[in-house]
């Protein structure tokens, strides 16, 4: 898959969380479901590689936050909110593999 199609993955199965009791148990995680889907929009509406890049990293970071709130939601949502972060976790690969994937796909990698 190129990051565009795990872009459209990831952001597919974060809106499905958009409407679950994890969403609404953990605000930490909602926050990373909604940094999801709005740096899938970003990554869309991007007009350039430079702007793709930057959304790209961004929904890496955003999934982040998603995961580090999942402990927050409880034993009863762990199969609903843990299986759709292991998906976009296999997607993304972890944070240093996407973040070296996007730097592949759409400029070297930043530093700063």
């Amino acid at each position: 898959m190129n990051i565009a199609e795990i872009v459209d993955e990831a952001a597919a199965l974060a809106d499905s969380l958009a409407d679950s009791p994890v969403y609404f148990k953990s605000r930490r995680a909602a926050e990373g479901v909604e940094a999801m889907q709005q740096a899938a929009a970003a990554f869309k509406a991007a007009d350039d590689d430079a702007r793709r890049k930057d959304a790209a990293l961004w929904l890496g970071e955003a999934y982040l936050l998603l995961s580090s709130g999942l402990p927050d939601t409880g034993h009863s949502e762990h199969a609903t909110g843990w299986a759709t972060a292991n998906q976009i976790a296999r997607l993304l690969g972890g944070p240093d593999v996407w973040a070296e994937r996007v730097a592949a796909e759409y400029g070297g990698r930043d530093e700063s």
